[in-house]
């Protein structure tokens, strides 16, 4: 099983009401690069803080909701999923580039990024996945349907970015 590592290791695990989407313990992570854009939905990973060992049986499960890919410049386009953001330092389009820019040493406004949309779920003493309710996948359909749909040109990022 992968191990989704966090410098900020802090997630959303009561269940919120998304406005016109439902319940969901939902959180969402941007990762630069595509080593997690092979994740499918369903898919269970570790969830764990940079530099810490989990010992066995102690370990905090996600499960995949979603998986996309994008520009970050193209996240200006989604102010209403920053609230998903795990950190809440990420929860403006500034902060989540702020902190980019430390984790990832020469981060620019244009570099392909992936979006993991997860959830926290626990485990039982066998080691089995107890999921919590959730019906977020609408959030992240509407991404999809918004990035199929959305050209951006480089100008209108910066203008925007500049704005924030």
């Amino acid at each position: 099983m992968r191990t989704l590592l966090f410098k900020n290791n802090v997630h959303n695990t009561e269940l919120v009401d998304i406005p016109g989407h439902g319940l969901g313990a939902v959180n969402l992570t941007v990762r630069k690069g595509l080593k997690w854009a092979d994740l499918q939905v369903g898919d269970t990973v570790v969830i764990a803080e940079t530099g810490t060992e989990v010992a066995e049986g102690a370990e905090v499960f996600a499960e995949i909701f979603d998986v996309k890919v994008m520009t970050f410049h193209a996240l200006t386009h989604y102010t209403h999923i920053v609230k998903l953001f795990h950190d809440p330092a990420c929860q403006t389009f500034q902060g989540l580039f702020d902190r980019m820019k430390k984790v990832y040493d020469g981060f620019i406004l244009h570099e392909v990024v992936t979006l993991v949309f997860y959830e926290i779920v626990s485990a039982d003493d066998t080691g089995h996945v107890i999921k919590t309710k959730t019906e977020a996948k609408e959030v992240t359909e509407e991404v999809a349907e918004t990035a199929d749909t959305q050209e951006t040109s480089e100008a209108e990022v910066v203008e925007e970015t500049d704005a924030d």
